[in-house]
């Protein structure tokens, strides 16, 4: 299992601010909040394991497929450690400085397309502006046309066997928070 672990900093070095619901995502700016629907401090002490298996998802290509500029390659599975802090999802690019700690062979996503946010015992996904968006499944539910991506830099709590799609094949499972 890959492990990440990073700071809350975008690129330049700039802190960045995550909100839901008008809550800003603790340890997320210079303006931390005692208190908020993330919960306090004190859940910030706690070790929690969260991982991610990153799969290549033939249903999402028959969905997303258009987005590609290649046939979905062979189904794999990867398995990546989630620390505290964020962890970027997205395509490398050399040319573009972009590094993501999940970096992703799927010509659908972008560059820095999503961010994973450990806080404590609870992890979120946060969609960076991404061109093609990035969806949440709870375990049993499924793509409908009229399913809408996550609203663009708004946090959304996830639970263990939540799926998150991004691009044309790629499935995120998240797995802990035990």
């Amino acid at each position: 299992m890959r492990s990440i672990c990073s700071s809350v900093v975008a690129s330049g070095g700039q802190s960045r601010a995550w909100r839901a619901g008008g809550v800003e995502l603790p340890g997320a700016s210079s303006e931390r909040t005692a208190r908020s629907d993330y919960g306090d401090a004190r859940d910030l002490e706690r070790a929690v394991t969260w991982s991610v298996e990153v799969a290549i998802d033939r249903q999402w290509y028959a969905v997303k497929g258009a987005l590609a500029d290649r046939p979905c390659p062979p189904e794999t599975v990867e398995v990546w450690a989630l620390g505290q802090g964020t962890s970027l999802v997205g395509r490398h690019s050399n040319k573009r400085s972009a590094q993501p700690h999940i970096a992703l062979d799927d010509s659908g996503v972008s560059r820095r397309h999503a961010e994973f946010v450990v806080a404590g015992e609870k992890l979120f996904v946060v969609d960076r502006s991404s061109t093609n968006g990035t969806y949440v499944f709870a375990p049993g539910e499924q793509y409908v046309a009229e399913t809408a991506p996550l609203e663009p830099e708004i946090a959304r709590a996830l639970a263990s066997g939540d799926r998150v799609y991004l691009g044309a094949w790629t499935r995120l499972t998240v797995r802990g928070g035990d």
